[in-house]
């Protein structure tokens, strides 16, 4: 309960600070070694840190449900405007050997400073990775850089950064990639269409080139589409070419779709009704035969008739059939207000 006040009533004199330090390195109580990450979390920096950097020596907790997470819930307080005292506490080479901080804190703090994206956060990362005292930790550090950054372009890094990243030991393909950077994207490309590689390598390739598109990757893609023999490969590429605009990719799907399973082809349709130029490829070759206009899902259906006017809604129940769900009407109502929910800025986000 003292600590608990303590922490409630922020009082962080140089003695009070050192005797919870000191406490935060000898008590026995599991209880109130959680109440003093919790109070650290509370006090200023300068204070709460030396708290910190005693109790995440505390190997026995390691397996805690709950306190590895407390110590980090206390560190991430400190992040947003006490960055240097967080690289601070780092500079201590044998804190980095403990196994709170190589298991529950390392990937976290380099993920939660490059989520930003800000130059400052990135120096932060730079200054992380330099101060790594070996490669286990510095590998634990990128792996948390590469999952702030799954799913985002990976362009921009400061000079210091890509200086430190390289002088870790290198990015890994997967980061080269993001990058654009020429033999990494060729490597990527090769992995991509060789079917004897492993499919999980290949699908988190695949959805880089989805994320960061790169026309030349677009005959790949398609050859995972068309010639592919992993249902869950084909989807994922499936997936990826939505971020590309070229007319040719509906035309290549579309005449492949007979060959296609019923489960990829239900993604092929996806993608074809994303862009107005591909749905209306869609209409026409099922208005041609190419396909059966039955095999398409209603939500299909439904999306194709917001590709046009009203003329080009009558092609599509003319040639689809009248589908169950929201008329064109009541979509464009319901997409209009969701849309205005969304640029309020107001809200949960």
């Amino acid at each position: 309960w003292t600590v608990r006040y303590l922490g409630d009533e922020e009082q962080g004199r140089n003695s009070i600070a050192a005797g919870l330090t000191e406490l935060a390195a000898t008590e026995p109580n599991i209880e109130v070694r959680c109440q003093l990450a919790c109070t650290a979390k509370r006090l200023p920096a300068k204070h709460a840190m030396p708290i910190i950097a005693s109790l995440l020596r505390r190997s026995e907790d390691t397996g805690d449900r709950y306190m590895p997470l407390l110590l980090w819930w206390a560190i991430e307080s400190k992040c947003a405007d006490d960055s240097d005292a967080v690289t601070k506490m780092f500079q201590d080479i044998k804190l980095w050997s403990q196994p709170i901080v190589r298991d529950h804190i390392l990937e976290r703090v380099m993920r939660r400073f490059a989520a930003t994206g800000s130059r400052r956060d990135l120096l932060v990362c730079a200054k992380m990775l330099r101060v790594a005292p070996d490669e286990d930790g510095a590998g634990r550090l990128m792996r948390g850089f590469e999952l702030a950054y799954k799913g985002r372009p990976l362009t921009g890094l400061p000079e210091e950064l890509l200086a430190a990243i390289a002088k870790a030991g290198g990015a890994s393909l997967p980061l080269r990639a993001r990058q654009l950077e020429p033999a990494a994207v060729a490597e990527a490309m090769k992995i991509i269409t060789n079917e004897g590689a492993d499919a999980i390598k290949r699908q988190e390739l695949i959805e880089i080139f989805g994320q960061v598109p790169h026309p030349p990757c677009i005959s790949v893609l398609l050859g995972v589409v068309l010639h592919g023999k992993n249902a869950t490969l084909q989807k994922s590429a499936l997936v990826a070419l939505q971020g590309y605009s070229d007319d040719g990719i509906a035309k290549k799907v579309l005449a492949h779709l007979p060959q296609l399973s019923a489960d990829v082809r239900k993604t092929a349709f996806a993608l074809l009704c994303s862009r107005t130029s591909w749905a209306h490829q869609t209409v026409k070759a099922a208005g041609d035969g190419s396909f059966d206009a039955k095999s398409v899902p209603d939500h299909i259906v439904n999306r194709l008739v917001l590709h046009g006017d009203e003329h080009f809604a009558t092609t599509v129940v003319k040639v689809f059939g009248r589908r169950s769900g929201l008329t064109t009407e009541e979509m464009k109502t319901r997409i209009a207000k969701v849309a205005s929910i969304v640029e309020s800025g107001n809200g949960n986000p």
